[in-house]
């Protein structure tokens, strides 16, 4: 049935048909549905189930309303928190703008104070270069001075050496009281022995010349009656007894005994260290130190 038609026939209804009509629909449930049908049309029809699913969406769209909500709070709460970040992050920057000026003028003054360093160091550079030159001619002058002063304590030395040689030349009695009698000092070319020793070649031309340089020369009578026997004392003198002064009083007094002479080897002088007395105790020479008017005599 058209709708044209439809129409025609309500139209044509009276109030007495639509009584009938609902009579019939009353006895006739199943009928009511194909009427809803015709009446209504499909549109009007599926309308509540298009309520019910609407219905579903929204209730479905309130669920992501209230998480959207709840979503947004805590966005909210984020952005409230990043609000205070950024504000602690604004002060942190803003100290930092601070402390990186605070260091730039503290570089600028390390630059300076750099700059007046570096002076200062070629300052000292050149001071210290002149001062090396300075240090170069004290140096020399503190050589020549030492050179002076080795050469003043040997002249000192020899000096008193000669002094010491002369006193005892002096006072022979020193050296031999006690120890010799009749003493006198002596010289190389009074020993006719030594002169005979050198015509036969029983002392060489070195011996002779050590001989020479010997000191001093004491010769006495040592012993009593028939063991008295002439003697010579070959005698080294030094300030400061050393080792070499015994050393050669021992092989300079073997020369004269070589020549044919009882000779017995001596040092004198105003000190000796232990070690040199034990030494020249080893050596068989004796040991005369000046002190007073005579000298300590320590026998070999």
């Amino acid at each position: 049935m058209g709708a044209g038609a439809l129409y025609t026939f309500v139209m044509a209804f009276t109030v007495g048909d639509v009584q009938d009509l609902l009579r019939l629909l009353r006895e006739h449930p199943e009928w009511r549905a194909e009427v809803r049908r015709e009446v209504l049309g499909e549109e009007l029809l599926s309308l509540p189930d298009l309520v019910r699913q609407n219905s579903e969406d929204i209730r479905e769209l309130q669920v992501i309303v209230r998480q959207n909500s709840v979503d947004i709070r805590e966005l909210q709460a984020i952005v409230r928190q990043n609000s205070v970040d950024i504000r602690e992050l604004q002060a942190i920057v803003r100290q930092n703008s601070v402390d990186i000026r605070e260091l730039q003028a503290i570089v600028r003054q390390n630059s300076e104070d750099i700059r007046e360093l570096q002076a200062i160091v070629r300052q000292n550079s050149e001071d210290i270069r002149q001062n090396s030159e300075d240090i170069r001619a004290l140096q020399a002058a503190v050589a020549e001075l030492v050179s002076v002063t080795r050469g003043m304590h040997t002249d000192v030395g020899k000096l008193k050496g000669s002094s010491l040689e002369y006193w005892y030349r002096e006072h022979p009695e020193a050296i031999t009281i006690g120890r010799l009698r009749k003493i006198r000092v002596v010289r190389l070319r009074d020993l006719d022995l030594v002169d005979a020793a050198e015509e036969s070649g029983v002392l060489t031309t070195a011996q002779l010349r050590s001989l020479g340089r010997l000191d001093l020369i004491v010769s006495g009578r040592e012993g009593s009656g028939a063991d008295a026997r002439d003697t010579l004392l070959a005698v080294e003198t030094s300030y400061t007894i050393d080792e070499h002064d015994v050393i050669r009083a021992r092989d300079r007094a073997e020369m004269l005994r070589i020549a044919g002479y009882n000779a017995h080897a001596a040092v004198a002088g105003e000190q000796i260290a232990d070690p040199i007395r034990a030494y020249a105790r080893e050596q068989g020479v004796e040991v005369f130190l000046k002190g007073g008017d005579f000298a300590d005599a320590e026998a070999s």
